[in-house]
């Protein structure tokens, strides 16, 4: 039995509502589903067949225009009405070009593309709501019921025809029910549910969340939702069980409750993922060590495991310490200025004043992945920060900068035949033997410049100081040919 499928909705005369449910009643066993649909030559309307499949699980919605301007742009409440024929899906992944309402390109009756669409559409074989779409699944059912109830019927006694027939009346008074009544008070199953849209309309959002009590995991990217302050408290109360929150690009959410009130709304949160953000002041813990003096008592942290702050942050490297100082138990952490945003930035705003080195980092035993392209040092700073990073005995991946690879190779004293000293020396502070994969960023130097491109020396200095690497990403520009003259130097290592 098929599990999982892909589908495209591509321009078609031949793909009808009808064609739709009766495949996908076939399908009774398919729990995954991928759709790429076409929005000029189909509505949403044509999704509500989904509601077919009652073992779905996992849907993952594709939304795109082959054709732009000639047919209307449906908005996000027409997609995800997809829920309530599909309610007991877990995870939802929507994708595409959602528009917000009154902005949709009007339908040009004259063209010769609307006339050939005209002429192959079938309207009515589409359910005008998700309602019907429901109502015409319960009559589907209905109907074969009744039609085993009449092969049996050849088969039992006139008793057992009459306590058939009696089963048949009500599957008819079923489905003669009122569609609304069953529907009205629908609630999501929703665990998990991904959006990467243009628009999404706020009160599209609460409605869809409010209807998610479950919802575990929320991701938004390159998605503008305008929630306000109010919207932020029904989405806390509506979903009480998030434990993952992740918002990608600084104009997905305009407004992001500061760290304090975000942790009271959701108090369960244990991943917090703010990439290329807008920050109108950096995430700060430093409340956390305030005694609330009626209680007597400090506030309360959810069991934060994963952090991420990236973006317009004024003091990195204070932002860094201050959560490496006061958080425990933290196994992914990542700091930083976002290169999507700096050039427009005043670099004033980061001052690069040395750091007090001397509060234990909380998150020493737990701490596996650790991200720092974005934090600039100074010398001193950056000697102290690496030489506590070797005392993280869980690190399997680090991320830093090509600004601080060639710092460190200037501070590494050399050896009296030209090369670096014996590892493990004291005089060796970019030394790391647990980190298995090494992620090399970029960031703008002070002076507003791209750093020159990596050379074949500078990554074996790299290579060389963590003899247990197996995987080098590098996203800062290379000498031509460089990843593919150190695959055949290193054939250990993956690099990418």
């Amino acid at each position: 039995m098929v599990e999982s499928l892909s589908l495209t909705f591509q321009r078609s005369a031949w793909i009808s509502y009808n064609v739709l449910e009766e495949c996908f009643g076939r399908l009774t066993k398919l729990t995954t589903l991928h759709i790429f649909i076409d929005g000029s030559q189909f509505s949403p309307a044509m999704l509500w067949s989904l509601s077919q499949l009652r073992s779905l699980t996992k849907l993952t919605l594709c939304v795109y225009y082959h054709n732009w301007f000639i047919t209307r742009h449906y908005t996000s409440k027409d997609y995800l009405a997809i829920l309530d024929c599909c309610s007991q899906v877990q995870d939802l992944r929507v994708l595409g070009a959602f528009m917000e309402p009154g902005l949709g390109v009007s339908h040009i009756k004259n063209s010769i593309g609307h006339q050939v669409q005209k002429a192959f559409s079938c309207p009515e074989l589409a359910p005008s709501t998700p309602q019907q779409a429901i109502g015409r699944l319960q009559h589907l059912r209905s109907s074969s019921t009744r039609s085993l109830a009449r092969d049996l019927n050849q088969h039992h006694t006139s008793s057992s025809r009459r306590t058939q027939s009696e089963a048949s009346q009500l599957s008819l008074s079923s489905m003669k029910a009122p569609i609304h009544s069953t529907t009205m008070n629908i609630t999501y199953s929703l665990r998990r549910l991904e959006i990467r849209t243009v628009m999404l309309d706020e009160f599209d959002f609460i409605s869809m969340v409010s209807k998610s009590p479950h919802l575990n995991e929320l991701m938004i990217d390159t998605c503008t939702v305008n929630l306000s302050l109010e919207n932020w408290i029904v989405f806390s109360e509506r979903c009480p069980e998030l434990r993952i929150l992740k918002v990608v690009d600084g104009d997905t959410m305009r407004y992001i409750p500061k760290l304090p009130d975000l942790f009271l709304f959701f108090p369960k949160l244990e991943v917090l993922h703010l990439e290329d953000q807008h920050f109108e002041l950096d995430p700060d813990f430093l409340y956390t060590e305030v005694v609330d003096q009626t209680t007597g008592k400090r506030p309360k942290l959810p069991p934060l495991t994963h952090l991420h702050f990236t973006g317009t942050l004024r003091r990195p490297l204070r932002v860094l310490m201050h959560t490496l100082a006061l958080i425990p138990k933290l196994e992914y952490l990542a700091v930083g200025l976002s290169l999507h945003f700096i050039g427009g930035v005043d670099s004033s705003m980061f001052p690069t004043t040395e750091y007090s080195f001397d509060q234990p980092w909380r998150s020493m035993d737990t701490l596996a992945h650790l991200d720092v392209s974005g934090v600039r040092f100074d010398d001193p700073s950056l000697i102290k920060f690496f030489r506590q990073v070797q005392s993280l005995t869980k690190l399997r991946k680090l991320g830093v900068s090509i600004y601080h690879v060639r710092q460190a190779i200037e501070l590494t004293p050399l050896g009296p035949s030209g090369e670096y000293p014996l590892l493990g020396s004291e005089s060796v502070f970019f030394y790391f033997p647990t980190v298995r994969s090494i992620y090399i960023g970029s960031i703008i130097s002070r002076e507003g410049e791209m750093p020159d491109a990596v050379t074949y020396d500078e990554m074996a200095f790299v290579i060389v100081s963590m003899p247990e690497m197996r995987t080098l990403e590098l996203k800062h520009m290379s000498e031509a040919g460089l990843k593919d003259l150190l695959s055949c130097d290193y054939a250990g290592i993956k690099f990418c």
